[in-house]
């Protein structure tokens, strides 16, 4: 019944697009950074699951390394979309959601003041070339790192053993 492995494209590129973009989002981007990285693990495992199911459609074995190896390719479609969303609502909303944020975390006795003078840093420069580039690098290769430790984690708990062949007829 073993029909050849599943291609790791298509579950990689649904779960690292869907959760690079919820990633990229404003809320949603302090929730990634504060948990290390839990959305682009989580694309990870979510591409584990989806490289899982198809193995077993098609009697394939699937263990912890192929999930790293799907892991690693959602990481980078992760990383492109989180980036790309994230420079987009830059972009359209200015830093108005920091300039929001801001006074609240000046707020807090335990933020760090050098956290603060580069964030009022970012405010004044605004959308530039070389902090697009910046984040685009950085969300490649965390979601790469993260994400492929998503896919580790789904592979162990996702593992398929291959289907045995089928019994020779007797006739």
């Amino acid at each position: 019944m073993d029909q050849g492995r599943p291609g790791m494209l298509k579950p990689a590129m649904i779960s690292g697009a869907a959760l690079g973009f919820l990633s990229g989002l404003p809320g949603f981007d302090l929730f990634n950074c504060c948990t290390c990285c839990s959305l682009a693990v989580g694309s990870g495992f979510l591409a584990s699951y989806l490289y899982s199911r198809e193995s077993i459609r098609r009697g394939a074995a699937f263990e912890a390394g192929l999930g790293a190896a799907v892991g690693a390719i959602t990481g980078v479609f992760w990383g492109i979309a989180s980036a790309i969303v994230s420079t987009l609502v830059q972009l359209a909303f200015g830093n108005m959601a920091m300039e929001w944020l801001l006074p609240f975390l000046e707020d807090n006795p335990s933020m760090p003041p050098e956290f603060l003078d580069r964030l009022r840093q970012a405010l004044e420069e605004g959308v530039s070339i070389a902090s697009v580039a910046l984040e685009i690098v950085i969300a490649l290769v965390l979601g790469t790192l993260f994400a492929t430790l998503g896919g580790l984690i789904g592979g162990a708990v996702f593992k398929v053993a291959p289907s045995a062949p089928p019994a020779p007829r007797v006739e």
